[in-house]
């Protein structure tokens, strides 16, 4: 064993070494799809800041001051999509930089209309209109029957750039029409 802590011989604590090196090195400076450079990519994910986002009452979009939820509708159907709701226009994330990317990292449910319920809530982005759209990520997300015991829950999405429009819609496994209210959180990358 080595000096450097329980369970790591000296081959662990080089190799650790060279991924603390890569990790703080500038971007610029190593290959593109190289080791280093998701090293780098995850490492900048892990230390950017993660703001969180409601609707603002004016225009119902993003807005980092407000602690209003969107309100989804779901579908009348079991299982069928609610219309799509406007969240941002591309201009409120990182004053709509093209040249800088966001990721919607994780949801928050403010509330449910139907407890004991399962929703699936998507998000889409693109720069034009909803019929436009791509999907960005999904998530599915299960109500208990207590008032708030709700938490944020982690998203894997795509990183876009800021100056992307996102739209949600839901849907819920019971017939509707139901509601979730949701709130976002994203993470902003320099490029």
């Amino acid at each position: 064993m080595s000096e450097g802590g329980p369970g790591l011989t000296n081959a662990s604590q080089a190799e650790l070494a060279v991924l603390q090196r890569l990790a703080l090195e500038p971007l610029g400076t190593i290959e593109e799809g190289s080791l280093g450079y998701l090293i780098q990519a995850i490492y900048g994910h892990m230390h950017s800041a993660e703001q969180w986002f409601g609707r603002d009452p004016g225009d119902n979009l993003l807005n980092r001051q407000s602690l209003l939820p969107w309100v989804l509708g779901t579908g009348v159907a079991a299982e069928a999509y609610g219309t799509e709701v406007q969240l941002s226009d591309g201009t409120e994330v990182d004053g709509g930089n093209a040249a800088h990317e966001m990721d919607v990292h994780r949801i928050f449910v403010a509330a449910v209309s139907q407890n004991n319920n399962v929703y699936k809530v998507e998000l889409w982005h693109g720069l034009t209109t909803f019929a436009a759209a791509a999907l960005l990520t999904e998530t599915l997300l299960g109500s208990g029957g207590a008032a708030g015991d709700f938490r944020p829950a982690e998203l894997n999405s795509l990183r876009v750039p800021c100056n992307h429009r996102i739209w949600a819609r839901a849907k819920s496994a019971t017939a509707g029409p139901d509601t979730i209210s949701i709130q976002i959180g994203v993470h902003t990358y320099n490029g």
